[in-house]
């Protein structure tokens, strides 16, 4: 599995003008997921973090099918720390209401998708319901399940 950052960098196309909340956004969609941004994503990229969906749902014995997961792609970190209101430690979060995960491109990783994918989940197979503590301690391991994959393939 090739890293997501790696990926994007050579494979996603994006201008130089910042994003914003109110951009219009181009939508790509896989068989899971359905990336937007303010200039097309490549196909190749929405098959990467397809992939990483499936080995999400492995990782947390969910059943694979799609669940309309909108994955909204920002340019910068402040970017995305403006849309939430505060400065973020991790550059994503996921927004049950609108079934989206908001992501940084300058900082996106495996571990951060398969996290955010993973509280996407998480949500809708308990109906929102469950603790923080239980949907934040099952999003990490799938964040641990993808790093140690992706630390078998280098190797």
């Amino acid at each position: 599995m090739k890293k997501i950052i790696i990926f994007i960098l050579f494979f996603a196309i994006f201008n130089q003008a910042a994003f914003s909340a109110n951009s219009i956004f181009f939508s790509t969609k896989g068989k899971y997921v359905e990336a937007r941004a303010i200039q097309q994503v490549n196909p190749d990229f929405i098959k990467q973090v397809d992939y990483l969906y499936e080995l999400v749902c492995k990782s947390l014995g969910i059943k694979k099918e799609p669940i309309g997961l909108i994955l909204v792609i920002y340019k910068t970190d402040k970017e995305i720390d403006d849309l939430y209101g505060q400065i973020l430690p991790h550059k994503a979060f996921f927004k049950a209401d609108e079934n989206a995960i908001y992501a940084s491109l300058e900082s996106m990783t495996d571990g951060m998708m398969a996290h955010e994918i993973a509280h996407a989940l998480i949500f809708k197979e308990l109906d929102g319901k469950g603790t923080i503590n239980m949907h934040e301690i099952l999003a990490k391991y799938a964040e641990y399940y993808i790093a140690k994959i992706s630390k078998k393939e280098e190797n």
